[in-house]
């Protein structure tokens, strides 16, 4: 789709890139609360999980505005 502009936001996040701003989101109470309710270890399954989807997320907006970089 976009590799090149994926590639380049998630270095622009930092190392970890989308995996940061997932933590932003759902860590915290939300890795508290399915830690303590679900099993010991789900709330980074949980983390991991919506990092994923903001990955796609984001490829999808790119792709349906038809914002390409190229090089």
């Amino acid at each position: 789709m976009n590799p090149i502009t994926l590639y380049l936001t998630s270095n622009f996040l930092g190392g970890a890139g989308f995996e940061k701003l997932a933590l932003r989101l759902a860590g915290g109470p939300v890795k508290s609360f399915f830690d303590t309710h679900v099993a010991e270890g789900v709330g980074e399954l949980v983390i991991s999980i919506v990092g994923v989807l903001l990955f796609v997320w984001f490829a999808r907006f790119l792709y349906q505005r038809k914002i390409f970089l190229r090089l």
